[in-house]
C-alpha cells in the first residue's frame, strides 16, 4: 500500500502537481477518537504521537496549495512539491483520548483499553513517547497556511 501511495504522489510532483500529505482526519464525530471510544479498544502504546488535522484546516491547505499553484498566481513555489500537513502539536493516543473524554459526545464514554504490541523475545516493554512528528516549516513559508484549530484538545475542549 505504502509503494503504490508513494508511486503516485512521485506521478503528481513529477507532472508538475503539488502534494498534501494530510495528518489523522477529525471532527467531533469523526477519528480516531470516535473508533477507539466505540470499539473499546486502542491499538497501540498510550505514549505513541501522531499528528493531527481538523477537516476544515485539511480543505484550508488544499485552497492554499490550489492558490500557490494557479496560473498567474505570481508563484509556483508549490508546484511539484510535497507538504506535510497537521495542527502542528503532536498528541499521544492517551492525550486524544483524554480530550474526547472531555467533549459532551463522549462524556459518557468509558476509557478503552490499550493492547500493547507483543516486544520482541527477550525485550522488555517499555512504553515509549514514539511516532513521526511532523515539520510544517515548509507548508508554513510556501504556502502561508496555518490551522484554525491550533490543536485536537483544544477543538475537543470547545465541543463542551
Amino acid at each position: 500500500r505504502t509503494a503504490v501511495l508513494l508511486e503516485a504522489e512521485q506521478l503528481v510532483r513529477s507532472a508538475g502537481g503539488t502534494v498534501l500529505r494530510l495528518a489523522g482526519l477529525y471532527d467531533t464525530r469523526r477519528g480516531a477518537h470516535a473508533y477507539w471510544l466505540k470499539a473499546g479498544v486502542v491499538r497501540g502504546e498510550p505514549e505513541g504521537v501522531l499528528n493531527l488535522l481538523h477537516y476544515e484546516d485539511a480543505a484550508g491547505a488544499v485552497l492554499a496549495a490550489l492558490g500557490e499553484g494557479a496560473e498567474g498566481s505570481g508563484s509556483c513555489g508549490a508546484r511539484g512539491e510535497l507538504f506535510l500537513v497537521s495542527d502542528g502539536l503532536p498528541t499521544t493516543r492517551l492525550e486524544i483520548i483524554e480530550a474526547a473524554r472531555k467533549a459532551s459526545e463522549f462524556a459518557d464514554s468509558a476509557m478503552p483499553t490499550f493492547q500493547l504490541a507483543e516486544p520482541p523475545a527477550g525485550d522488555a516493554a517499555v512504553p515509549s513517547r514514539s511516532g513521526k512528528i511532523y515539520n510544517l516549516s515548509r507548508v508554513h513559508e510556501v504556502l502561508q497556511w496555518r490551522p484554525r484549530y491550533a490543536s485536537f484538545a483544544s477543538f475537543m475542549a470547545a465541543q463542551r
